[in-house]
């Protein structure tokens, strides 16, 4: 979690989720770029995630990545 999320026992709010969840699916990406990455790990981190706006951030960073790799490797459709 991000720093002073979780003061007083309050629950982080979705963006602060959102924005870990981006972060994960970034640090995901960068491993799949220096050929570090598995289909385990994916599966691993999309369990970690499971659901919520942890999800839904790290989803849309992986969408927007394969969005621009289709786009790249086949032109648009």
């Amino acid at each position: 979690m991000r720093p002073g999320t979780d003061e007083a026992g309050a629950a982080p709010d979705a963006e602060a989720l959102a924005a870990d969840g981006e972060g994960y699916a970034r640090a995901f990406l960068n491993r799949i770029g220096e050929g570090a990455a598995t289909p385990d790990e994916l599966a691993a981190l999309m369990q970690v995630l499971h659901s919520g706006a942890m999800l839904h951030g790290a989803c849309a960073v992986i969408v927007a990545a394969l969005h621009r790799a289709a786009h790249t490797i086949g032109g648009p459709r």
